[in-house]
């Protein structure tokens, strides 16, 4: 009888809140497309030649380790986590007003005005990408983007949500969460369980080393996580405490003709056909100490947010006034079916030059590499928001 021990498995993950320690938790299953977890392993070799003529044995200097997991993009707390582990962010922060009956949609300057609502103070700040609901006129309800901001006015991008006047009465919701990139080290545990020989090979101090989100112009969005980790083991029990957590049961996001939202510089990009590439990396740097066969910590080196955009752009024009900017700040947003979104964006790239058809006729296709670099304005380079369905 054969046992496969290819299919007849579970990955699982648990944050840790020391790296390279698995905390007393429930792990979560994840639903992946494949990966595992792995040894990296430095031998010194004995090259004593012994009486028979052969080589004597190696010896395990360092050992550390590794992980690639692919998956289909889904909303849920594992997929948050990882993106705010890949980001070096501390936690997520939330944007939660609920039911105010004080705010005012104004037209002419595209603004929310309250005479006692602080946004400052409800972590609203320019750049955030925030959930409009409750007001009774469509046009006031939406994704908007923050564009400047004081205690009691936000003004919003016209683009995102171009508001109707509305006095204050409708009992409104400001709600989003969001990071941005930071230097906090974030780690997993993570177990990959044989079930039918009940066998575990598992990794402590699992640390994003990259990660990737392909949102093709129709299909599933995936992506792929790197990580390096401090330990690898095979063992007959799992490392986790008590009843695991389901995988989440929300359904693997989707791109029709392209991605739900894409802006550039907060306007409408003009685009008709669009693939996109995001890339999180960062240099990672394990501590090594004398006397220890593992890693004792890992620190951060130098990071770098790349984008590889596909874009089919409708007219020459549109596409000659992408390719002229000095400076560009991009947001793509997607959704699943039951409306639950993330937004990415990066706050300053550059464009490389790019040629045009000599026709004006003629269809404006480019493929593009931005790489992001720090906006001082917002102290960061890029950001994430999610928003759960109502």
């Amino acid at each position: 009888m054969t046992i496969n021990l290819g299919f007849e498995r579970e990955i699982k993950l648990v944050e840790e809140s020391t790296w390279g320690s698995t905390p007393a938790s429930a792990l979560e299953k994840f639903k992946v497309t494949g990966g595992s977890f792995e040894p990296e392993i430095e031998f010194a070799q004995d090259d004593e030649i012994n009486s028979h003529g052969r080589k004597k044995d190696q010896q395990i200097v360092f050992q550390s380790a590794k992980s690639n997991l692919n998956f289909n993009v889904r909303f849920c707390e594992l997929m948050h986590d990882i993106f705010k582990h890949a980001l070096g962010a501390s936690a997520w922060t939330s944007v939660s007003i609920s039911a105010a009956t004080d705010i005012a949609f104004n037209a002419t300057d595209n603004a929310l005005s309250s005479t006692s609502t602080n946004f400052i103070s409800n972590n609203m700040t320019i750049g955030v990408i925030i959930n409009v609901t409750g007001d009774q006129l469509a046009a006031n309800q939406g994704l908007a983007k923050i564009t400047a901001l004081t205690a009691n006015k936000a003004t919003l991008s016209s683009a995102w949500l171009d508001l109707s006047v509305e006095p204050a009465g409708d009992e409104v919701t400001i709600a989003g969460d969001y990071i941005r990139d930071g230097s906090t080290v974030k780690s997993f545990s993570g177990e990959d369980e044989y079930t039918k020989i009940t066998q575990f090979s598992t990794a402590t101090g699992l640390t994003i080393r990259s990660l990737d989100i392909n949102i093709p112009n129709k299909g599933k969005i995936t992506g792929a996580v790197d990580f390096y980790g401090k330990a690898h083991s095979l063992v007959q029990a799992t490392i986790g405490t008590g009843s695991e957590t389901a995988a989440s049961t929300n359904k693997p996001m989707l791109s029709g003709a392209g991605v739900e939202k894409f802006f550039i510089n907060n306007a409408a990009s003009g685009v008709a056909d669009i693939s996109l590439a995001f890339n999180w990396a960062r240099e990672l740097h394990p501590v090594e100490e004398v006397g220890e066969e593992n890693p004792t910590a890992v620190g951060l080196g130098k990071r770098t947010h790349t984008l590889v955009a596909e874009l089919l752009f409708e007219s020459e024009a549109i596409h000659d006034y992408f390719t002229a900017q000095t400076a560009l700040e991009v947001d793509a947003v997607f959704k699943d079916e039951d409306d639950n979104y993330y937004a990415l964006s990066i706050f300053n790239t550059l464009l490389p030059a790019a040629s045009i058809p000599d026709s004006a006729n003629e269809i404006c296709r480019i493929s593009a590499t931005m790489e992001a670099f720090d906006d001082t304005d917002r102290n960061a380079m890029c950001q994430i928001c999610k928003f759960a369905a109502a």
